[in-house]
């Protein structure tokens, strides 16, 4: 009895290898399409944004000075406010807030 199941067993076991290789085959054109559109998409996506990656980089090279010209601003101001803020403070009259009730 066994001697008859063999070429079944061959059989269907050699059909099993071949959709496999069907299978592996069709992933790998899948991956072939899906890898192409993703590279289009990157190079697209280079294209458009070198420009505007430049164009910020040269912005920042020029502000940099200038940012840095107000950070320095700032911090010789800091003192002075915090005088006028104290004094301002002390001879505005402070004043409940108003409340809905």
């Amino acid at each position: 009895m066994m001697e008859n199941l063999v070429p079944v067993f061959i059989a269907v076991t050699a059909a099993a290898v071949v959709l496999q290789a069907g299978i592996l085959v069709a992933l790998y054109v899948g991956v072939r399409k899906t890898t192409a559109k993703l590279e289009a998409t990157v190079e697209d996506l280079k294209g458009k944004a070198a420009p505007t990656i430049e164009s910020a980089h040269s912005m920042l090279t020029e502000l940099r000075p200038k940012v840095g010209q107000i950070v320095d601003t700032m911090v010789e101001l800091r003192p002075r406010s915090v005088r006028l803020w104290t004094r301002r403070s002390s001879c505005v009259p402070r004043f409940k807030p108003y409340s809905i009730i």
